[in-house]
């Protein structure tokens, strides 16, 4: 029996060997740099609870810590410490996890290949891209240059297996030449044997030229010994594979007996189901029919008593809309009752205060035209600022006050600061004091107009 040749996953394993030779001194050069930790501790820290269980189990086993590192291991290491270490060096943050998660699929794939038949060309050829590009980033140039060959070899169809041909027919030959050169040595050392009472003075050269040769002949001889002994290894290991195909093919055999029995199985099972599908679509059409009129029914009972609700809903409306239009009438003609009351009251007060406001107008102008004796008093100040903030006094009648040197000072600054418009914070504040000083001593302006005129009235007139 034929051994399947695999020259796709060959290839592929050859490049994912370069991969993780460069990958691993990559991120133990790294990882190496994160503050406070090891390598190694950064390491089990990125990795899943399963897979940090096998690489500290395979760690001791492992000549060094790279070599514990496997193709699957990279994407979570990267993942895990990625913006911190290796961002800089990779410009797409999902387009490299596809890429590590690519790679890691490729392995699994290589080390589980498919049933006697290769692995696919195409999917080969993608993965070696890839891994030629991953390596183009953590690698160096010769490292890439390595795997671009190795996609070069496997496009050409029987590249490999004439590469591996031509090397052992290079080998074949050079042993060949060793061996002609080894024969040629012994006649010549034969002949100088017999020449050699004749040539005393060239035994030692001779001695020495029959010493290399038979040192080329023994390599040689070894060199051809260990091709042999490759064949050798080659050939058994062709033999258990042949054995092992031997026995899957048994295996599968027996299998398909067993897939036969439990086919004829299922297909009576099935039988057997279709007759329990008839009867059960049988009864749920009996059962469909019986729903369908009891819907009916329940449609019909609701309709009937949607419509008495809604009657029911129409007469309680009519019913609320006429108690609250009754309530809006009765709320209308109290509050036209209240506005027309108020309405009077307001025309009454504007009366009061127009007749006011004229009465003083004309006392205004009789206390600028007929000034008193004693501007002094308490009584003629309170009632002058009085006049100031209620507004009865213009600008004009103030700026005459200002020139009134009897006037006190502080009641002079207070005309001042009105006639010119002052809006300061003096102004406001003298102003607050003034009119609480007025409600603290209980005067009005009305108190004070009548109180005023008094005074004028007693006043004799010059």
């Amino acid at each position: 029996m034929s051994i399947v040749e695999r020259p796709n996953q060959e290839a592929l394993s050859r490049a994912i060997n370069i991969y993780l030779d460069a990958v691993r001194p990559f991120l133990t050069r790294n990882l190496n740099r994160v503050s406070g930790n090891t390598a190694g501790i950064a390491i089990k820290e990125s990795l899943p609870p399963d897979k940090t269980s096998s690489f500290t189990r395979d760690l001791p086993k492992a000549d060094n810590l790279e070599s514990a590192i496997e193709a699957s291991h990279v994407e979570h290491i990267i993942g895990y410490h990625w913006r911190i270490v290796f961002a800089p060096y990779f410009y797409n943050c999902n387009g490299t996890f596809k890429m590590l998660k690519c790679v890691a699929v490729a392995r699994n794939e290589v080390s589980h290949p498919p049933y006697r038949r290769d692995l696919d060309s195409m999917v080969t050829r993608e993965y070696l891209d890839t891994i030629a590009e991953l390596v183009g980033i953590v690698g160096t140039c010769e490292e890439r240059a390595a795997v671009t060959n190795i996609k070069a070899e496997l496009e050409s169809p029987g590249a490999l297996k004439k590469k591996v041909t031509k090397d052992y027919e290079r080998v074949k030959k050079l042993h060949q030449r060793e061996v002609v050169a080894h024969c040629e040595t012994r006649e010549s050392a034969a002949k100088y044997r017999s020449e050699r009472d004749l040539a005393n003075g060239n035994l030692k050269k001779e001695e020495t030229a029959r010493i290399e040769a038979e040192k080329r002949a023994e390599d040689a001889e070894g060199s051809h010994r260990r091709i042999c002994e490759e064949l050798r290894g080659e050939v058994a290991a062709r033999k258990v594979k042949e054995e092992l195909v031997d026995k899957t093919e048994t295996r599968l055999t027996r299998t398909e007996n067993e897939l036969e029995e439990t086919s004829s199985i299922l297909k009576k099972e099935k039988a057997a189901r279709k007759i329990a599908d008839k009867r059960k679509q049988g009864a749920l059409a009996s059962l469909c029919r019986v729903r369908e009129e009891l819907q009916e029914e329940a449609a019909a009972r609701r309709e009937a008593e949607e419509t008495a609700q809604q009657e029911a809903r129409g007469r309680q409306l009519a019913e609320e809309t006429a108690l609250a239009l009754q309530t809006d009438l009765e709320q209308s003609r109290i509050e036209l009752a209240s506005v027309k009351s108020e309405l009077e009251r307001a025309e009454e007060q504007r009366r009061n205060t127009k007749k006011v406001e004229q009465e003083n107008v004309a006392f205004s102008q009789h206390i600028l035209n007929n000034k008193l004796h004693d501007p002094r008093t308490a009584q003629y100040e309170l009632w002058l600022i009085d006049e100031i903030l209620s507004g009865r006094l213009d600008r004009a009648s103030l700026r005459q006050l200002v020139g009134d040197n009897r006037i006190s000072g502080r009641l002079a600054y207070f005309v001042q600061a009105a006639s010119s418009e002052m809006n300061g914070t003096a102004w406001n504040g003298y102003v607050n004091g003034r009119q609480k000083a007025l409600l603290r001593n209980g005067k009005n302006r009305a108190f004070f107009a009548d109180q005023q005129r008094r005074i004028v009235d007693q006043v004799p007139q010059h």
